[in-house]
């Protein structure tokens, strides 16, 4: 089968469309739809599934215990002629003793290879390979961001020659598995959340002495330290105490600070820079998201100073955007059957948009949102809503919003009269949509979709043609020629997997769908 598009990312400086299809990220011109470079994620080994794990680990006991058993018998037909005072000590001791002790010293040494955990990568459950889960270019387009799920890796690239070289400047392996990205710092910071509820900022290239990860080494001193010295030396210690809350204990070559941290799974984060009260300097919030219906505001770089909770939504929250025509304004969405418009500043909700009817007219189905009881969970017939993707056009101030297995595009256009956000349209897609790029110079816009046939488009695009109208422009040559090299990228494995893995992930946030709390 064809791998679908699982990221899209429009770079409006280049006019390059970047489309990430498993491991494999394709650069394709905006204009013509060729294909101007390619880059490959290195694969890494398969992972073990916990089931094979388990059968491996029975395996190694029972053939321990067998090892074991065998070695006494042969220890019970042996003749006795060890010397005199051996034979003593032998009536004097146990010899099933003697013999468990023998057992486990003489512990047969492919399992003792096992147990150092030599063989395969540590995980658990089947991978779907190194895929690309994040990309963002930053500073009008000369860099690429690039974040990759098994090796846990953050790459930045050099766009050289108008997106037809992507240079890798920097490689730099986190030690969790991250969720979302985004810049501080007029883009020259870059934000990681990870699965475990930690935020962390690196700069966007690290320094170069930072290549050689050497610390030197302080000469020792022979003379006796004064008073002062060791006045000094407690402020220090003291100091660096102070500081154990904002720096990872990990042992990694490269600049990291650790901003602040979440009791449950993260999401989702956004960050906004809104004027001082007064004129003054102007300030820099984080806002995250939550598997526990959080959104967190925070200082920045302070992130232990916490302005307030977004508290509204009923289940987790999966997306956020701040759109730019009004960055005090906050768009949410998640596992709930309605989106919320805050005053993130306030922690107000501005709107309550019902989403649940919308969902319901495409997909013909009842829709549910929010915390499910056992009955509802269990019903096929019951649809859970879910938000995948939110994005805006600003030149028309729009909000695009798309639902996991939903097949459509929903279009909310921004009220100037009322401030709110009003549903004039829906866009009908032949797949169930996975992300979605915009250009904000046509108008227009691409969305990957999982094929509902084999011969469906995995890429579709829309041009606004006025009036809050969208049109098709699928049929075009561009969109034609990235449609023939998208589809050499094939995949060979499990689709349940990859499924669960990569494409509807999302909805498994739901608590109560035996999705794991955390994963590494």
């Amino acid at each position: 089968m064809r791998h679908p598009a699982q990221r899209l990312h429009f770079c409006p400086s280049t006019n390059t469309l970047l489309v990430a299809l498993g491991g494999i990220l394709q650069c394709f011109s905006g204009t013509t739809g060729a294909l101007m470079t390619s880059w490959s994620a290195p694969q890494l080994a398969v992972r073990t599934t916990k089931k094979e794990k388990r059968a491996q680990e029975e395996q190694e006991k029972k053939a321990q215990e067998e090892g074991g058993e065998k070695k006494a018998q042969e220890e019970e037909g042996k003749k006795d002629d060890e010397k005199k005072d051996e034979e003593k000590k032998e009536k004097e001791s146990s010899p099933s003793k003697k013999r468990k002790v023998d057992t486990a010293e003489e512990e047969p040494a492919w399992v003792r290879t096992s147990m150092l955990g030599v063989g395969a990568p540590r995980g658990d459950g089947e991978g779907t390979g190194n895929s690309i889960t994040r990309m963002l270019t930053v500073q009008e387009g000369r860099y690429l961001v690039v974040v990759t799920n098994e090796d846990k890796t953050l790459r930045v690239f050099e766009i050289a020659a108008g997106g037809a070289e992507l240079k890798v400047l920097s490689e730099r392996a986190m030690p969790k598995r991250l969720c979302a990205i985004a810049t501080a710092d007029s883009e020259n910071t870059i934000l990681l959340a990870d699965k475990f509820g930690d935020v962390y900022s690196v700069p966007l290239l690290p320094a170069p002495e930072e290549l050689a990860a050497l610390t030197p080494t302080a000469a020792v001193s022979t003379v006796a330290p004064t008073a002062a010295q060791l006045a000094k030396a407690e402020r220090d210690r003291l100091a660096a105490e102070k500081r154990k809350r904002t720096e990872i204990s990990l042992d990694l070559p490269f600049t990291h600070t650790l901003l602040l941290g979440h009791v449950s799974m993260l999401v989702d984060i956004a960050s906004v820079t809104v004027p001082g009260p007064q004129d003054t300097k102007p300030r820099t919030y984080v806002l995250t998201a939550d598997r526990d219906e959080h959104i967190r505001v925070s200082r920045y770089p302070q992130g232990h100073v916490i302005e307030g909770f977004c508290l509204g939504h009923e289940s987790f929250v999966s997306k956020l955007l701040i759109p730019t025509w009004d960055t005090h304004t906050l768009v949410s969405g998640g596992g709930d059957d309605f989106l919320l418009v805050w005053d993130w500043c306030s922690r107000k909700v501005l709107q309550r948009i019902e989403v649940g009817d919308l969902v319901a007219g495409v997909i013909g189905r009842k829709v549910a949102g929010g915390k499910l009881d056992q009955a509802e969970a269990e019903a096929d017939r019951v649809f859970k809503v879910t938000v995948v993707g939110l994005w805006e056009v600003p030149s028309l101030r729009q909000v695009l919003v798309a639902f996991e297995s939903v097949p459509a595009i929903f279009v909310f256009t921004h009220d100037e009269a009322t401030s709110n956000l009003a549903h004039p349209i829906t866009i009908a897609l032949t797949g169930n949509p996975l992300d979605l790029a915009v250009d904000p110079a046509g108008p227009a816009f691409w969305v990957s979709v999982v094929p509902a046939t084999a011969e469906g488009p995995g890429i579709e695009q829309f041009m606004h043609a006025g009036s809050q109208q969208w049109v098709s422009t699928s049929s075009s040559e561009a969109l034609a020629s990235i449609a023939a090299e998208t589809a050499k990228v094939g995949f060979a494995g499990d689709e349940k997997v990859l499924n669960e893995g990569l494409l509807y992930a999302v909805g498994l946030l739901r608590k109560g769908t035996g999705r794991p709390e955390r994963e590494e």
